[in-house]
């Protein structure tokens, strides 16, 4: 997963989300995004955003579909019964929603997912688009790596090769090649 098109002179999604997280309100803060914003994704609308910045589980014909866009926010609070192996972070989504403390705030920019050699093209014209004014792989404001694990690693080198970044990048706290 990542993102292009971060306005500029404004500040990041990342420093807008930490800002925006609000502990005695919130136990976690999603940076979403709606699926007209998006390339490569497969449709799934995860959540519905409120007018209030609430999120709840999206069900056909709700207002206001939108994606987990991969970036959290959250109150460690949350994770005190978490198990010491990976697990699911759908379990505290669905918590922190039941006690009304799910909130979302809307990425600035355009969200990508690329898992597939064939996505890489549709990727490479997105980028374009939404950074004309630089070479493909200049303009990228951030990239999120948080997902670029579940590519395998001849699909990771095409992508870091073809953004032009070194082909390396941290993913959950360990390091991808």
């Amino acid at each position: 997963l990542f993102w292009v098109g971060e306005p500029k002179g404004k500040p990041s999604n990342l420093t807008r989300l930490a800002a925006a997280f609000d502990a005695e309100r919130m136990d976690m803060l999603l940076l979403c995004v709606r699926d007209e914003d998006t390339t490569g994704h497969n449709g799934k609308r995860d959540f519905s955003l409120g007018d209030d910045g609430k999120l709840t589980r999206y069900a056909e014909g709700l207002p206001n579909p939108v994606v987990y866009a991969g970036a959290i926010a959250l109150h460690s609070r949350l994770f005190a019964d978490a198990p010491d192996d990976a697990f699911n972070l759908n379990i505290y989504f669905d918590r922190a929603a039941e006690e009304g403390r799910l909130y979302g705030l809307l990425l600035d920019g355009h969200w990508m997912t690329v898992g597939t050699p064939e996505a890489i093209g549709e990727a490479e014209a997105a980028i374009r688009r939404h950074q004309p004014e630089f070479e493909l792989g200049l303009g990228v404001s951030h990239i999120h790596w948080n997902e670029l694990r579940g590519a395998d690693k001849g699909v990771r080198q095409l992508i870091f090769a073809r953004l032009g970044t070194p082909l390396a990048g941290s993913c959950g706290g360990r390091l991808i090649r």
